[in-house]
């Protein structure tokens, strides 16, 4: 489980390049994405 605080925006961005390089770097069979996004952000 990882949790990522701070300001939308630079979240957004942080999540957005670990996600890209768990998906590449990863086989599918290794890993699991899953996002749950209820909360008060936009």
């Amino acid at each position: 489980m990882l949790s990522v605080l701070g300001r939308p925006n630079h979240v957004r961005d942080i999540v957005r390049a670990l996600l890209c390089q768990v998906a590449v770097l990863h086989a599918p069979d290794d890993v699991l994405i899953a996002v749950e996004t209820s909360g008060g952000g936009n």
